[in-house]
């Protein structure tokens, strides 16, 4: 029998690492017990995602049950009660009815989509960030268990992507539109009104006009990357750092979306935000722009006059990348032959190195022996891999 375990480190100020204990950073791997967590025998679950907000992490696993634990001071677990944490994974028993294919999370939200499209929303909505506003729901600041949004504006079109930004979240329609709701006072949202002005909030999805052919989106802290169906890149929101990959000095902030010129990342290729940096995998390569402050591009150089908001290679021996997680400010990247890299921002060991100092360079980190990493994940500031051992691995 396939065995999966699930490893976590980095901040943990609010249980978000799934350890049943409190402590306030695991600066190296520790795993988590799913056997016992979620009541299984064996390990029955196999993880297809692991992602985290500021201080809660969700699970989905590859039959289409999400789980949560951690910070749930305003229902960002989905798992209504007075508890303002959970210290262990547990399932969301509002979508236990329903196939989940993909969910994200922001600071302290989340959303979920199901098998044939739908959208589903739960937290905090203190910005419009879970772009409700209905009859059934209202314009509610928390909401404490998943509900299914109806894009009745969009002839209730499938959505196939989902992101979450800080106070801002992006989804994808199955025809490629792009819809975008929450904070928008530092241009994130891409959405101008009639007077040609950004617009500052917004409650429901509203559609980004200026494009079409979207195959998926990234929502940062205060910015959004896009990339279409030929592969080219857009973005737009606050470019202080860069994380646009336009000269900051020239371009502050951007209001609408702008095309990134020479980058073409293809049909394959990803895309990945973290709040002020931005990042893109493409044929085994990482591309990485914007801040540099704590190494999160991978450059140990930080002289302020270094142009970091131009793409370029994150360099390591270990040079075929097949997964990328990006953070609030730091970087996990699986490679072909299962070693687990990481670098960026280490405060609270999240880069899992078993100190506390940031990481300029990408380096491997250790991982259990017998088995191969399968999956890595992150949260604002903690960090996640799935090992999977062999039946002949069993006894270690």
């Amino acid at each position: 029998m396939t065995r999966f375990d699930l490893l976590s480190w980095g901040a943990n100020s609010h249980h978000q690492l799934g350890q049943s204990v409190e402590s306030e950073q695991c600066v190296s791997p520790v795993a988590v017990n799913l056997n016992a967590v979620l009541g299984l025998i064996e390990s029955e679950i196999e993880i297809k995602k692991v992602t985290g907000g500021a201080g809660h992490s969700l699970i989905l696993d590859v039959n289409g049950n999400v789980y949560s634990c951690g910070w749930n001071a305003k229902g960002q677990t989905g798992i209504p009660g007075s508890q303002s944490y959970l210290s262990e994974f547990e399932l969301i028993d509002k979508l236990k009815d329903v196939v989940i294919v993909d969910v994200a999370c922001g600071w302290d939200s989340s959303m979920a989509i199901d098998n044939k499209g739908n959208l589903y929303v739960w937290g905090s909505n203190a910005y419009g960030q879970l772009g409700v506003r209905s009859s059934k729901i209202g314009n509610k600041a928390v909401i404490e268990s998943p509900e299914k949004i109806d894009l009745q504006d969009f002839e209730s079109e499938p959505i196939k992507k989902v992101s979450m930004g800080l106070r801002h979240s992006a989804v994808v329609t199955i025809s490629g539109k792009l819809l975008v709701a929450g904070n928008g006072n530092k241009c994130q949202l891409g959405v101008i009104d009639s007077s040609n002005k950004p617009v500052r909030k917004i409650h429901t999805f509203t559609q980004v006009h200026d494009l079409s052919g979207i195959k998926s989106v990234a929502c940062g802290q205060h910015h959004t990357l896009v990339q279409t169906n030929q592969g080219n890149l857009y973005a737009w929101g606050d470019n202080r750092h860069g994380q646009l990959g336009f000269d900051p000095i020239a371009y502050p902030s951007i209001a609408s979306p702008s095309k990134l010129e020479n980058i073409n990342i293809g049909l394959n290729g990803e895309i990945f935000t973290g709040w002020t940096h931005s990042a893109a995998l493409h044929d085994g390569k990482i591309i990485a722009w914007g801040r540099n402050t704590y190494g999160q591009l991978g450059r140990a150089e930080l002289n302020k006059f270094q142009r970091n908001w131009i793409p370029e290679l994150v360099k390591n021996k270990e040079c075929h990348f097949i997964q990328l997680a990006v953070g609030s400010e730091h970087n996990v990247a699986l490679t072909e032959n299962g070693s687990v890299i990481t670098w960026g921002w280490n405060e609270h060991g999240n880069c899992g190195n078993g100190t506390e100092e940031d990481v300029r360079l990408p380096v491997p980190i250790e991982m259990p022996k017998l088995g191969r990493v399968q999956l890595v994940g992150t949260g604002a500031g903690h960090s996640f891999a799935v090992v999977k051992y062999r039946e002949d691995q069993e006894n270690r």
